[in-house]
């Protein structure tokens, strides 16, 4: 039954009883309309913070995270938050929480968790961060985005309270703890059944970590890299012991495999200190690549993969269970993992009484996407194509991928999954990051991609060139790169010369790609990636707005 999702303490502690959780919750999707488990998207706007009072905040991801800022002693404090949630009647405490922690794949868990629990009949609240449009994106109630002005409605709701504690704090609250308590506040109003919520940075003083034993479901940590090193103790295993610090006592904690020992090792200890049940992922759920599809129709997500599902040893699945292939829109191997951490969660999370059928964990992952993550779009034959002869060189418009990898490894996953699913295939690439990242690490990541063309450039990031990296660094790293290894094959073929370009605009980058491929016979790829800047960037420009909007209308 599904009022039995928590403790009966912690529905009590939310002021609900069983009966009002059902009836919160609604009809569950697979038995009433199995049509509504399709992920809902809110059609995306501009920027807008929808009140001076944000912008005044300290904003860390505009302004740059300083160092050690989420280890102890640093700048990041969960007492503000829990002060701030106080003051707007603690409404973190309304909802039992999946809190997701993780250098790699945090979103992707999240969002397959969310369409997997919407699909079981649940009302769903997702944080996640950062957004691409518009600031309401990142607290989604069954998939649909707050619009810009219902956000604006609520920062003006609270903005009272807001204002007293940001005056108590001495003006040390920060854009993203308002907007976390103001998210918190929207699902608690919303009557959700259960909220996903995706740390920011870190985990121990992370504005999200603000759950209590009695209402936190499950902790889930992703696979943990160098991401954030500086802000969060300088090693592995300050990070690990940051993302650690979501665990609560005698909750059980989901873990997806990890790639370093030492990583492991931290997580392992934590949970055994702290009295918590560690569910190794890859031990319950073994995903199967069956191959890649593309879809020729309007649609936002024209290459998906074919996954075939079994259970591991690891006993909390039925020996014989399976599901597949299924074809999915979060798409490559590193997306693997992702898929067995949310589905182990999901079965842990029905083995202490949610009701998740089968049914809703096949339909939710089938539902799951991610916008900006290989996300590739179907553009439209120029006028001057139609009639030509089919594969004339200049008159097939290419697949344009749009990807927010700015690190090393996920600028190895996106060459290593194109690739994979073409391999003879010209591409051009456009990047732009962020100045804080690893260019030559993201670069040399992004050569396997064996490219004929790399074009560079720079797009603003929070709404502001400050921590843009000049296109010129790009090109240089690009270079540098390319000089650590020289003789890179792709495929077993020798990479093809590269031409290295210079654009002052995305635009501009963009048309000169295309006209890179012009003249290359087949299909091509035009991958815009280096941030979630640029891909959002990306999907301003008018031809792909268009594509986005026509697929959101179809689908």
């Amino acid at each position: 039954m599904r009022g039995t999702v928590l403790a009966t303490s912690a529905l009590a502690m939310a002021g609900v009883g069983h009966a009002n959780v059902l009836v919160a919750c609604g009809t569950p999707m697979l038995r009433s309309m199995r049509g509504h488990a399709v992920v809902q998207t809110q059609s995306m706007s501009s920027e807008a913070t929808g009140s001076d009072l944000l912008d005044q905040l300290v904003n860390h991801e505009q302004q740059g995270i300083p160092k050690d800022a989420g280890a102890k002693g640093g700048v990041f404090d969960v007492g503000r938050m829990h002060r701030l949630l106080a003051e707007l009647g603690d409404p973190h405490k309304r909802w039992p929480a999946v809190h997701i922690a993780g250098s790699k794949g945090k979103g992707s868990t999240a969002a397959i968790i969310s369409s997997v629990l919407r699909a079981a009949g649940y009302k769903v609240g997702t944080y996640t961060s950062p957004h691409l449009h518009h600031i309401g994106e990142r607290m989604a109630v069954n998939g649909c985005a707050l619009p810009p002005a219902d956000f604006t409605a609520l920062v003006a709701a609270h903005e009272g309270a807001i204002r007293v504690r940001v005056a108590a704090e001495g003006g040390a609250l920060s854009h993203f703890e308002v907007t976390t308590a103001l998210a918190f506040k929207h699902f608690a109003d919303s009557g959700v059944c259960v909220g996903v919520i995706e740390t920011g940075m870190g985990g121990t003083y992370d504005a999200t970590n603000v759950f209590s034993a009695d209402n936190l479901g499950a902790a889930v940590i992703t696979s943990l890299g160098y991401e954030h090193v500086e802000a969060l103790g300088g090693s592995l295993a300050s990070i690990a012991a940051a993302k650690a610090g979501i665990m609560r006592p005698g909750r059980p904690v989901v873990v997806s495999r990890q790639v370093h020992e030492a990583s492991a090792a931290v997580l392992q200890g934590a949970a055994r200190d702290k009295g918590c049940e560690l569910v190794q992922a890859a031990q319950q759920v073994v995903a199967q690549h069956e191959g890649y599809d593309t879809v020729d129709e309007p649609t936002a997500y024209a290459l998906r993969e074919r996954v075939s599902l079994r259970a591991g040893p690891g006993g909390l699945l039925p020996a014989d269970w399976s599901a597949g292939p299924l074809q999915l829109r979060l798409v490559g191997a590193h997306q693997h993992d992702n898929i067995a951490t949310a589905i182990t969660t999901c079965a842990k999370l029905r083995s202490e009484g949610w009701d998740i059928p089968d049914e809703a964990i096949t339909a939710g992952l089938q539902a799951a996407h991610m916008p900006g993550r290989l996300q590739m779009l179907q553009t439209p034959r120029p006028p001057c194509a139609v009639g030509a002869r089919t594969g004339a060189p200049g008159t097939i418009p290419p697949w344009v991928v749009l990807d927010g990898a700015h690190s090393p490894e996920a600028a190895s996953s996106l060459a290593t999954t194109l690739r994979h699913a073409f391999p003879d295939a010209p591409l051009a690439l456009v990047v732009a990051m962020a100045s804080d990242k690893e260019h030559r690490e993201v670069m040399a990541g992004l050569r396997h991609l064996a490219p004929v063309a790399a074009v560079f450039t720079a797009v603003p990031v929070v709404g502001s060139y400050h921590r843009a990296a000049a296109p010129g660094t790009l090109a240089a790293q690009w270079q540098a790169a390319g000089m650590l290894e020289p003789d890179m094959q792709t495929g077993g073929k020798r990479a093809p010369r590269c031409r290295e370009l210079i654009q002052a605009s995305l635009t501009a980058a963009y048309e000169k790609a295309k006209h890179e491929l012009r003249g290359h016979g087949s299909r091509g790829l035009l991958v815009i990636t280096g941030s979630l800047h640029v891909v959002a960037a990306a999907q301003k420009i008018e031809e792909l707005a268009e594509v986005i909007a026509r697929a959101q209308h179809h689908e």
